[in-house]
C-alpha cells in the first residue's frame, strides 16, 4: 500500500511508541502527540490521512480534538480508543464521524484491519466524487451533444451542447422522442441500432444526420450506449453527438497543444511545478526534477511543501491563497524583497526567482509555478560586484595618477609662500628690523596655507582608500567643491575656463561621497581630453539645479571639445569602450560613473556633437 501519514495521540507515551513500532511496519509514517493542542499543531504542518486517538487526554477530551481534526482535513479517518468501554462514549463518537471505536486493551490487529478498510472506504468516496464531479462538469461544459433517453426513446436529459448544435432548448425536447429531429430514413436506422445496443448491451458509434431547429442537417458521429440499472438491465440510453468538423478541428488542435506543451515541459530548462487547490503536486516537469533531484513519480500527489524550506511554509501557503483569490491571472513571487528558496531532494536549499499563474480546471483551480534556481547567477553577481569594485578603486588609483601633476601644483603655491615667509622672517631677525604685527600677519596667513595643504592631502587619503562608509545625506555642491580641489588645478593648467552654475538651497541626496566623487572626475577628465585639440575658448561648464517637481537634483557636466560621433553614442557606456587612441585610455571610466549613478537610482544621458562638444546629464532623487 501507499504510505500514509497517521497521527496516533495518546497522553501515554509508551502506548504511543508501542503503536508507532507496530504501524511503521505496516507502511504507516507514524506521528505521535501526547495532547491534544500537539495534534492540532501536527495537523497543520503535516498532511495526515488518519488518526488513532485516546478519548481522555491531558487538555482536552478526544471527541473535541476529532472535531478539531476534522476542520484541518474533513476526510480524515479518525478511530477513537478509550479504557472506558461507556455506551454514550461511543454513540457520540460515531455521530461525530469516527470511523472506529475500540476499547483497552484491544487487538492491534483489528484496530489495523478497520483503519485499512475505513481508508479504502475513504478512497473509493473520494473517486466517486471526483468522478460524478467530472462527470457533471462534461456534461454541462462539453461542446458535444450529450441526450439521455428513457427505454422507450424519450428524452430526459439535454445538454448545452444539444442546445448549441440542434437549436432546441432543454424545454422544446425533456419527454419528446429523440426520433423527431432525425431524418424519415435516419428513424428507422437509429431504432434498428437502439434494438441492438439493447440486446448485446455494447456501444454502438455511427455516422448519421439529424435535423437542427432551423431545417438544417448536421453530419454527426453518434455514439449510442445503454444505460443499465440495479439488475443489469437496459434501462435507457445515452447519445452522443459530435459535429464531424469540429471534431476534426479539436482534434488537430488538441494534437498540437499537447506537442507544445509536452515539448515545452521536455525541454525547459526551469522547473514547471503544477499544484491543486489542495496544493498538491500534479505536474513536475524535467526542469524541476533536475533542480530538485525528486522523479515526478516520487512527488505526485505530495505537498508542495515537499520542495519548500519548512521555515517558508505558512508565507508559502498563505501568498497561493492570496493570490487565488485575487483577479491577477499571473504574478512574478520575487517583489517587495520576498525572497525564494527551493530545497532539494537532499535538503540543500538554494536561492530561486519564481513566477505563478492560476487557471481553472473542471471547476477546481489549478497553480502553475515556474522556478529558476538562480544560484549560480547570484555566485556571478558577486564576483562581477568584487570586480567591479576593484575596477572602480583602480580607476580611482588611476586618476590619481593623471591628477597629480595639478595637486602637486595646488600644494606647490602655499609652500612656496611659506617658504617666503620664512627666509623673509630670517631676514628680518639677522637685521633687526622685526616689525611684529607685520610677522603675526605673515604667520596667519601661513596657517592658513598650512590648512589648505592639509585639506588637500586628507581628501586624497579619502578619495584614494577602498570606500565601506553606508549611504548618508549629501551635499551635491559640496562634492563638487571636493572635487575640484584635486582636479580643479590641472583644468586650470590645461588653459580651460570653468563655469560653475549650483542652484542656491539645494536639498541632499543620499549615497556614497567618494562614488560621486570619482563621478565627478571621470566627467571632467574626459572633457580635458574632448578639449586637448582646442588651443582657445576651451571651456567646462557645471550647473546643478532641482528638477521642476523638487524630486530629483539635475547636473549637467558640459564642454566645447571634439564631441562624440552619432554612431558612438550608444556605446559610451559599455565597458572597454573608448574612442581615445590607445594608451590613452581603458574604456571604463564612463562604464564606473553609469554604474554609480544607477547604484543611486539615477539616471545619466549624453548629448553630442562632433566638434560642438558634449553634456553628460546626470539625475538623482533628492534624499
Amino acid at each position: 500500500m501507499t504510505e500514509t501519514n497517521l497521527l496516533v495521540v495518546d497522553d501515554n507515551r509508551d502506548t504511543c511508541e508501542s503503536l508507532a513500532d507496530i504501524l511503521n511496519e505496516r507502511d504507516y509514517r507514524v506521528f505521535t502527540a501526547n495532547t491534544g493542542s500537539e495534534a492540532i499543531a501536527k495537523a497543520r504542518q503535516v498532511d495526515f490521512q488518519a488518526s488513532l486517538i485516546d478519548i481522555q487526554l491531558p487538555d482536552m477530551d478526544g471527541l473535541t480534538l476529532l472535531m478539531e481534526l476534522k476542520k484541518v482535513y474533513t476526510e480524515m479517518v479518525v478511530i477513537i480508543i478509550t479504557g472506558n468501554a461507556a455506551l454514550p462514549n461511543a454513540i457520540d463518537a460515531v455521530k461525530k464521524n469516527a470511523n472506529g471505536y475500540f476499547v483497552k486493551p484491544f487487538a492491534i490487529e483489528d484496530v489495523i484491519q478497520r483503519l485499512e478498510e475505513a481508508l479504502e472506504k475513504q478512497r473509493l468516496q473520494r473517486e466517486l466524487k471526483v468522478s460524478e464531479g467530472r462527470y457533471r462538469s462534461l456534461v454541462e461544459s462539453a461542446t458535444d451533444a450529450i441526450i439521455t433517453m428513457d427505454i422507450s426513446g424519450n428524452i430526459v436529459s439535454w445538454n448545452k451542447g444539444a442546445e448549441a448544435m440542434l437549436g432546441y432548448t432543454k424545454n422544446e425536447v425533456i419527454g419528446k422522442p429523440e426520433l423527431f429531429f432525425m431524418p424519415g430514413e435516419v428513424k428507422v436506422r437509429n431504432s434498428e441500432i437502439l434494438k441492438k445496443v439493447e440486446a448485446s448491451g455494447c456501444e454502438k458509434r455511427v455516422d448519421s444526420l439529424r435535423e437542427t431547429k432551423d431545417g438544417r442537417c448536421v453530419l454527426v458521429e453518434s455514439s449510442i450506449a445503454c444505460i443499465n440499472n440495479e439488475s443489469g438491465q437496459c434501462a435507457g440510453y445515452v447519445t452522443i453527438l459530435r459535429d464531424m468538423t469540429e471534431k476534426k478541428l479539436a482534434e488537430e488542435k488538441l494534437r498540437k497543444s499537447k506537442a507544445r506543451f509536452s515539448g515545452i515541459l521536455d525541454v525547459a530548462q526551469d522547473a514547471i511545478v503544477s499544484i491543486d487547490e489542495a496544493q498538491r503536486i500534479i505536474i513536475f516537469n524535467k526542469g524541476a526534477e533536475r533542480i530538485f533531484g525528486y522523479s515526478f513519480n516520487e512527488v505526485k500527489g505530495q505537498p508542495i511543501n515537499i520542495v519548500i524550506p519548512e521555515r517558508f511554509w505558512d508565507n508559502h501557503k498563505r501568498h497561493v491563497e492570496n493570490f487565488g483569490n485575487s483577479n491577477m491571472t499571473a504574478k512574478d513571487m520575487n517583489v517587495h524583497d520576498y525572497k525564494i528558496f527551493g530545497l532539494r531532494k537532499g535538503g540543500e536549499e538554494f536561492p530561486a526567482e519564481a513566477s505563478i499563474s492560476q487557471y481553472l480546471e473542471d471547476g477546481g483551480k489549478i497553480y502553475t509555478v515556474v522556478l529558476r534556481d538562480i544560484t549560480d547567477r547570484m555566485r556571478f553577481d558577486k564576483e562581477r560586484d568584487e570586480i567591479q569594485l576593484k575596477m572602480m578603486q583602480n580607476s580611482k588609483l588611476a586618476s590619481l595618477g593623471e591628477i597629480a601633476t595639478g595637486v602637486a601644483h595646488e600644494i606647490n603655491q602655499p609652500l612656496t609662500y611659506i617658504r617666503s615667509f620664512i627666509q623673509r622672517l630670517h631676514r628680518k631677525l639677522e637685521n633687526d628690523t622685526f616689525d611684529k604685527d607685520k610677522v603675526k600677519e605673515w604667520i596667519n596667513t601661513s596657517l592658513s596655507q598650512i590648512a589648505r595643504i592639509n585639506s588637500i592631502i586628507q581628501h586624497l587619503r579619502t578619495f584614494g582608500r577602498h570606500g565601506g562608509e553606508g549611504k548618508q545625506k549629501i551635499s551635491i555642491e559640496t562634492v563638487l567643491n571636493n572635487t575640484l580641489l584635486l582636479i580643479g588645478e590641472r583644468i586650470r593648467l590645461r588653459n580651460i575656463e570653468l563655469k560653475n552654475d549650483i542652484e542656491p538651497g539645494l536639498p541632499t541626496v543620499r549615497g556614497f561621497a567618494s562614488q560621486l566623487e570619482q563621478t565627478f572626475i571621470n566627467l571632467f577628465q574626459n572633457a580635458i581630453y574632448a578639449l586637448s585639440e582646442r588651443s582657445k575658448d576651451a571651456e567646462i561648464r557645471v550647473d546643478i539645479s532641482i528638477s521642476e517637481d523638487k524630486a530629483s537634483i539635475i547636473i549637467k557636466v558640459a564642454d566645447n571639445g571634439m564631441g562624440i560621433k552619432k554612431e558612438n553614442l550608444g556605446r559610451i557606456f559599455d565597458h572597454f569602450f573608448t574612442t581615445k587612441e590607445e594608451g590613452m585610455g581603458t574604456g571604463i571610466g564612463l562604464s564606473i560613473v553609469n554604474r554609480i549613478v544607477k547604484e543611486h537610482n539615477g539616471t545619466i544621458t549624453c548629448e553630442s556633437e562632433v566638434n560642438m562638444g558634449s553634456i553628460f546629464t546626470i539625475t538623482l532623487p533628492v534624499a
